[in-house]
């Protein structure tokens, strides 16, 4: 059997070097093979992730290689057209051969979420100079008596992990599917050390 899923890149935000991966509910021993066609080019192998017990490939490392290659924000404003290339990607399962449409949902942004990633401090998320890629994220301003506060957070601390997560990767998640709980550790930066603070709850 062999499925084929087609994808269309529309756009990629900010300075962010995002890929793409794929994971369906299929026993990873029975996939024969793997591969991804970008535009017109030849079909190239994709690597099945073994640590998975089902299917787990990853379809590109960065999404702007779609675009050639092009940096800052892709489509990302109104009225922005660029066409990014089609990335076909075809799953083998044995011999025999059953198509099937694969049909993705318009992109909707979801609103602005009501609770700060963070309560009780103010983040500000600056670019590294002279870096593409590089961030951090730093504590401006800090309410006292909050969670944070009283865990040993201070104003002028970069944010660097959140539950283990990289703190810029936080905040994006957060903006897409905010958390339903306070985390529950920080890791900081402060004086080129860094500390692990747990938040008690």
């Amino acid at each position: 059997m062999s499925i084929t899923a087609t994808f269309n890149t529309v756009a990629v935000g900010g300075q962010f070097d995002n890929g793409l991966g794929l994971h369906l509910p299929i026993p990873t021993g029975n996939v024969s093979a793997a591969t991804r066609t970008v535009g017109t080019g030849a079909p190239q192998a994709l690597t099945v992730s073994s640590a998975d017990g089902e299917l787990t490939v990853g379809v590109s490392n960065n999404l702007r290689e779609f675009f050639g290659g092009l940096a800052g924000p892709i489509n990302a404003i109104d009225g922005a057209s660029l066409v990014g290339e089609t990335v076909q990607v075809d799953i083998e399962r044995g011999e025999k051969r059953i198509a099937r449409p694969v049909e993705l949902a318009d992109l909707v942004i979801p609103p602005v979420p009501d609770v700060a990633p963070m309560p009780g401090a103010e983040l500000r998320v600056t670019r590294v100079k002279d870096t593409a890629d590089t961030w951090t994220v730093t504590i401006v301003d800090l309410v006292e008596g909050s969670s944070l506060h009283l865990a040993g957070v201070r104003i002028g601390d970069k944010l660097v992990r959140v539950d283990g997560r990289d703190a810029l990767r936080f905040l994006q998640r957060h903006r897409i599917r905010p958390a339903d709980a306070f985390p529950r550790e920080v890791e900081i930066e402060r004086d080129d050390t860094r500390h692990v603070l747990d938040l008690g709850k």
